[in-house]
């Protein structure tokens, strides 16, 4: 099943905790490592994340998650 992750805004309202919302971490986990995980776990196991303000770091940093290699 498909899943498609909207990745693309500034995060206004988290900028004090860091620079791009989906990459601030929580617990130990990034807020988009977390949604990802969230996901696999209901079933899901494509994922697409759309990416613009800071896109080239979100994608840098999801080439590490061993679910995008």
């Amino acid at each position: 099943m498909k899943c498609l992750i909207i990745s693309a805004g500034l995060g206004r309202r988290l900028s004090s905790r860091g620079d791009s919302k989906p990459l601030i971490p929580l617990l130990g986990l990034s807020l988009i490592e977390r949604v990802i995980l969230t996901a696999q776990k209901s079933g899901l196991t494509d994922f697409y994340v759309v990416t613009g303000y800071n896109g080239k770091e979100v994608r840098e940093y999801q080439s590490s998650f061993t679910l995008f290699n």
